[in-house]
């Protein structure tokens, strides 16, 4: 019993002087040679001070000790690729992503997408319904009286990595907004 009550001591003593250590050891992170992360904060001036975009022009803030040489900003054009920028918005956090892949240069932005309205009819419109599944999501429409008029399935890929799939899944929704207002259940823009 002793022998237990000395280990859970000397067990107790180690932790408490590990967290000591912790407390003020230095945080390092390795990033690879060939990204570049411009983090933004909310509460920053279109999200993010350093590096702003306007959906044509890339602008890069120069820091102090080599405005001299550079000036205070550095731009270049980033476009002229199909983009769905309708959901970025003017405020809140924007963090930049610049990785080199097949000796290119690419860029990425992570925000927080402006929310989206419901724009959903009544019943008597009918409705969609789906039904998720690992490997397809299927869906039904039926008319405001309840009667199937139509059904379908949308497949989907397992086992891809993290990106690939939220962008299938985004794919999914968007057949599924497309069914939507092709059947008249949800209201149009201009309506």
């Amino acid at each position: 019993m002793r022998f237990q009550i000395h280990n859970k001591r000397r067990r107790a003593y180690q932790l408490t002087k590990q967290i000591e250590y912790l407390k003020t050891a230095p945080i390092q992170t390795v990033i690879p040679r060939n990204q570049v992360f411009v983090v933004g904060s909310k509460d920053e001036s279109f999200g993010n001070q350093v590096c702003q975009w306007d959906g044509d022009i890339l602008k890069f803030r120069v820091p102090a000790c080599l405005e001299s040489k550079f000036g205070k900003y550095v731009q270049t054009k980033l476009g002229n690729f199909d983009r769905n920028i309708n959901r970025l918005p003017k405020d809140g956090s924007k963090t930049w992503h610049f990785y080199r892949k097949d000796g290119k240069w690419n860029a990425a932005v992570q925000f927080t997408p402006t929310p989206v309205k419901s724009v959903s009819r009544h019943l008597a419109y009918g409705c969609i319904g789906i039904d998720m599944n690992p490997g397809s999501i299927g869906w039904a429409y039926v008319d405001g009286d309840g009667n199937l008029k139509a059904h379908g399935q949308i497949p989907l890929q397992m086992g891809l990595p993290c990106g690939k799939q939220e962008a299938q899944i985004v794919d999914a929704c968007l057949q599924l907004a497309t069914l939507a207002y092709t059947f008249a259940v949800l209201l149009s823009a201009k309506n």
